[in-house]
């Protein structure tokens, strides 16, 4: 339901006003990258030194033997530019996915003078997304802070500085989008969409700063695109994916190659193969439904899924030599985050319908 309260608009806006973005994400993206390039700048020789003596950029090649003060200005510049691009690869991962998140959600949609409060619940069965919705915005928080992390280190940051930088651009940009919906009509502001927007980085900061839990967990999501879903696209020109809810299942999976005795034994070395999974997914919440009878549905799982990465790496990366370069780590990293539809079986399910709810108080 929502719970409009009477917050004048900051930007005395009209509900009749026309539509067009709000700055704030946009500023929020300018003084990021603001802070990206100053902390990219070597404002002193001894300040970097210590730095591109530890990680040397790829791109610096063989110096051969040069001046050493020479040789240092190479460094230096070639540092800079991997930080730079490393920072315009965020950069433009922000501005794509408020890009899609403009078409996706606020294109002709009515601005609401007032901010308005929106209390959602959470894993409700009479939710209007069953639940989904909150593992979502927990998902696209940890992926997004992965993902700008790997980035940023690439580019020669450290590892320390990019996984507190990439965390804190993941929570300006969704706290502004949660702003947004602040001032949209039948959208509003959610502490429970903030709330598991910090879970989802905060299992981001646990995965790149302890990589021992890194290689035992994924946090992953399987998504199929539903018919109606593929209708809206079609017909409609709709690419609002997020909100498919019935076509994704989020994963928590557990590496049992991470389990020494299991390696140990030839009889269940295979077992590498596999992951212990628990999942979760809502069915006919969203989009909503067109045919009789749909009943709002959730699930929760216990199953196993295959572990894609590690068949990969058995196949093709024998050596761990081979598993270096942005080919592997882009290749891997979508392994940890994406499921292969289709690989993973359900063997324990709970679940639970709308069959028995109130008529009276139909799903939101």
């Amino acid at each position: 339901m929502n719970h409009p309260i009477t917050l004048p608009s900051p930007l005395g806006l009209s509900p009749n006003a026309p539509q067009r973005p709000r700055p704030t994400l946009a500023w929020t993206l300018a003084l990021s990258v603001l802070l990206l390039w100053t902390s990219a700048i070597p404002w002193s020789t001894a300040a970097h030194a210590d730095d591109l003596t530890a990680q040397p950029s790829a791109a610096q090649g063989d110096l051969g033997d040069l001046d050493p003060h020479f040789e240092l200005e190479l460094q230096e510049d070639a540092s800079v530019l991997g930080r730079s691009l490393s920072m315009g690869g965020v950069a433009a991962t922000h501005a794509a996915l408020y890009t899609w998140a403009y078409f996706a959600w606020y294109r002709g949609r009515n601005l609401s003078p007032t901010l308005e409060l929106r209390d959602e619940g959470f894993f409700g069965i009479d939710t209007y997304a069953g639940g989904a919705d909150k593992l979502g915005h927990m998902y696209s928080n940890y992926a997004l802070t992965r993902l700008t992390t790997n980035l940023l280190q690439y580019g020669g940051w450290g590892k320390t500085t990019s996984t507190i930088l990439s965390a804190g651009l993941t929570l300006s940009f969704f706290t502004a989008i949660e702003l947004k919906d602040g001032y949209h009509r039948n959208f509003g502001f959610s502490w429970g969409d903030m709330a598991f927007n910090g879970l989802g980085i905060g299992m981001a900061i646990i995965m790149d700063t302890f990589p021992q839990v890194d290689a035992i967990f994924d946090f992953k999501v399987e998504y199929v695109p539903t018919d109606l879903f593929i209708d809206q696209v079609v017909n409609e020109g709709l690419v609002d994916a997020a909100e498919d809810y019935s076509g994704q299942t989020f994963m928590l999976a557990w590496h049992l190659s991470s389990v020494p005795q299991l390696q140990d034994h030839s009889s269940t070395a295979w077992m590498r193969y596999l992951d212990a999974v628990v999942g979760f997914k809502s069915t006919h919440y969203l989009p909503k439904p067109v045919e009789p009878g749909a009943i709002p549905r959730q699930d929760l799982f216990l199953g196993l899924s295959l572990n894609v990465q590690q068949i990969i790496d058995d196949t093709f990366y024998r050596k761990p030599a081979q598993r270096q370069g942005a080919g592997y780590g882009a290749l891997a990293f979508t392994n940890e985050i994406v499921a292969i539809p289709y690989t993973t079986l359900p063997l324990v399910n709970f679940s639970r319908d709308a069959s028995e709810l109130d008529t009276a108080e139909p799903i939101p």
